[in-house]
């Protein structure tokens, strides 16, 4: 699955900045060169240079995942 960043800082709520920010640490590297979660790959879009898509890694997924039966319970209850 993929998302374009702006479609994604408006479902949030937050400033681009604070956005790109928790995106940082949720990819490879934060802004200061510590290692990320590798949660996400940010690209940029093959159609607009300017806009970045992310994508869920493998460790993403399973994490996703494991949110998703975490709130099906939690709903359940």
């Amino acid at each position: 699955q993929t998302c374009a960043l702006p479609i994604l800082i408006k479902a949030i709520g937050m400033s681009p900045a604070s956005v790109s920010r928790c995106l940082d640490k949720l990819g490879d590297t934060d802004r200061h060169g510590n290692p990320g979660m590798r949660l996400i790959v940010r690209k940029t879009d093959p159609d607009d240079y300017k806009m970045y898509r992310l994508f869920l890694t493998p460790k993403g997924q399973s994490v996703a995942g494991l949110m998703a039966q975490t709130l099906e319970i939690t709903e359940e209850e």
